[in-house]
């Protein structure tokens, strides 16, 4: 009976051995990363947000096909042939007329052929918003001046978008002197446009008025600006039978 128990017992220890030496092989898994940068950003009302979407093979397993799905905007939406182990790509997008603040989310999922299972992966990055606010000046100099009756009066104006968003068109018009409007099709946030204009053969003195309008989309922005113009005419002044003199008069 002891040398039965003794025999089992030692077969126990070489099975026990042996199972040891078998090698374990681990089971395949698929897994999958995704990051969407930067995580916040601020652009004005209509211009676009950009995005840069980087996927990775975390897994130790080929992943084909990976499909990234972007539902705030569709135009970062892909499909990926494939992801090796440990492989990495990245790709950028942009989201055009951004209106309204939002958290864009984006899915990847990706199907694993060696285990049959799907790996998905989201991220989320934040767009903060500023409202379009249009606004424009305009500028007329000098403010005042004064000329001789018939003569050219000359002019300096500038305009100037002065808001936060594109205009176009923009349009300056000036009543008294139509030689001094102008259309221009568009001027950035920040920028401006000047000229010099003539008015000739003035005859009264006046006060011009120049009215600038930008638009921005159907918002319509508007300025104006005025300059004082003095015609002085000659007056001939009879001082004898021989001599005469001149002398000026504004009116």
């Amino acid at each position: 009976m002891k040398k039965m128990n003794r025999s089992l017992f030692l077969s126990l220890i070489l099975i026990t051995a042996l199972v040891l030496l078998i090698p374990v092989t681990a089971q395949a898994a698929s897994s999958i990363s995704a990051t969407k940068t930067p995580k916040n950003q601020t652009v004005k009302s209509g211009e676009p947000a950009s995005f840069t979407i980087t996927l990775t093979n975390t897994g130790d397993t080929n992943l084909t096909p990976v499909m990234v799905r972007d539902f705030n905007a569709a135009e970062c939406s892909r499909n990926i042939s494939g992801l090796a182990i440990g492989e990495t790509t990245s790709y950028t997008c942009s989201h055009t007329g951004e209106t309204a603040s939002y958290t864009n989310i984006i899915s990847a999922m990706s199907w694993s052929p060696l285990t049959g299972t799907y790996a998905t992966w989201n991220a989320s990055a934040h767009v903060t918003v500023i409202p379009a606010a249009p606004a424009i000046r305009v500028v007329k100099t000098p403010a005042e001046q004064t000329v001789e009756s018939g003569r050219k009066a000359s002019f300096d104006i500038s305009v100037t978008n002065t808001g936060n968003t594109a205009l176009s068109p923009v349009l300056v018009y000036d009543f008294n002197a139509p030689e001094c409007s102008r259309n221009f099709t568009s001027i950035a946030p920040g920028g401006s446009r000047s000229y010099s204009c003539k008015h000739g053969d003035e005859t009264a003195s006046y006060y011009n008025v120049v009215n600038a309008r930008g638009y921005n989309g159907a918002t319509m922005v508007q300025w104006n600006a005025s300059a004082r113009v003095n015609v002085m005419f000659p007056i001939q002044l009879d001082a004898g039978p021989d001599q005469s003199t001149k002398e000026s008069a504004t009116l």
